[in-house]
């Protein structure tokens, strides 16, 4: 965006997937996690 080679637009829609992937995989974690150790246990 700086240099002119993007759009603000798409700088935007990338940033929000950035964190809405993060703060899935966050989620999926939580619910793998006990029966994961459960698991090893």
């Amino acid at each position: 965006v700086v240099n002119k080679r993007g759009s603000y637009i798409s700088l935007k829609a990338i940033s929000i997937m950035m964190v809405a992937s993060r703060l899935l995989g966050t989620l999926l974690a939580q619910v793998f996690f006990i029966p994961g150790a459960k698991y090893v246990a």
